[in-house]
């Protein structure tokens, strides 16, 4: 198991990380909130719920969010979907001033799907087949995937996956008129080196289009040396991942992966959320490729403007969909 918490982002649950989202919009007194959630990440439940549920009580939107991850998941309380679902609702009312709304009607899933849409994560074209790159923990124990970008909609079939590298790789059922992402000509990562990253962030509260973010590759290796990883300074949140990592040349030399547990970051003494992200590899991305049978386009490119490389990525990034 990868010592992460992978940003898979559940549908039903789109605001489970978005503590630190509301922090400007906090009227009541931080440090209450800071002692809670200290209680919470140190698995002292009881003590969380002393310094919260009040909090939650007078308005605090912070704090309500915090109790309605409590409640979802019975930590210090009784497992309970309905007060989940209340706390979470005045938490959003709290941030944006009202009830989210969608800006379109959420489309139904195919009959062939037979289920829900369960989750969503975000992936990204590497060939001119249709074939898409996302990770592993995105898709896994799906019954059936949807790729999405805009008006365009089409289910996908799993070819392959690396559990160990988090790392998936599908097929579009219906053509996608987008030039595929293009890679790095040596798979390798620079240390301090320039990043963008693309994905579908918070998907159901942020807006719907892709989204983008930079940073620079800020170590060579995950949690504890792990070389499967490297460390990113970009925010990463739920629904992120799977999307690519992409260098100054806006080429793809990672996968964006998820965000240092909770529980590891406490330990360590770091504040949650302590902001550390990950991505795979380029050298693991590389492999899996290979193995795969996967013809990627590569380019020669040093450094281009930001706003070209988010252009691009806007091309060739998709929404996933996990139905279940």
């Amino acid at each position: 198991m990868l010592p992460f918490t992978c940003s898979k982002l559940p549908a039903s649950w789109s605001l489970l990380l978005l503590v630190s989202l509301c922090a400007a919009c906090a009227s009541l007194p931080a440090a209450d909130y800071g002692r809670g959630m200290d209680a919470l990440n140190r698995g002292d439940y009881a003590a969380a719920l002393v310094e919260l549920e009040p909090l939650a009580k007078a308005g605090d939107a912070r704090a309500q969010n915090s109790l309605a991850y409590m409640y979802r998941n019975g930590l210090g309380v009784s497992k309970d979907e309905a007060r989940a679902a209340l706390w979470r609702q005045r938490a959003v009312r709290g941030m944006v001033g009202q009830p989210v709304q969608r800006k379109e009607a959420p489309r139904p899933p195919p009959a062939a799907t037979g289920g829900r849409i369960a989750g969503t994560g975000s992936g990204f074209i590497v060939d001119r087949r249709g074939s898409v790159l996302t990770n592993h923990h995105v898709i896994d124990g799906c019954r059936a995937v949807r790729g999405r970008s805009g008006r365009y909609s089409s289910m996908a079939r799993v070819l392959g996956t690396d559990p160990g590298s988090d790392l998936a790789l599908l097929r579009l059922d219906e053509p996608f008129d987008r030039s595929p992402a293009l890679f790095r000509p040596s798979m390798s990562a620079v240390l301090g080196e320039d990043v963008l990253i693309a994905g579908f962030p918070l998907h159901g509260l942020l807006s719907p289009e892709v989204h983008v973010g930079i940073g620079i590759v800020s170590a060579l290796a995950g949690p504890r040396g792990d070389r499967r990883l490297m460390q990113i300074s970009t925010p990463v949140q739920p629904g992120s991942s799977g999307g690519p990592v992409l260098d100054a040349g806006g080429r793809v030399i990672g996968v964006v992966a998820g965000v240092l547990r909770p529980r590891e970051a406490s330990q360590a003494g770091a504040l949650w959320p302590a902001g550390i992200s990950f991505a795979v590899r380029p050298e693991r991305v590389e492999s899996f490729l290979r193995q795969a049978g996967v013809r990627v386009e590569r380019s020669k490119t040093s450094s281009r403007d930001a706003a070209v490389r988010a252009a691009a990525a806007q091309g060739f990034t998709l929404l996933i969909e996990c139905f279940k």
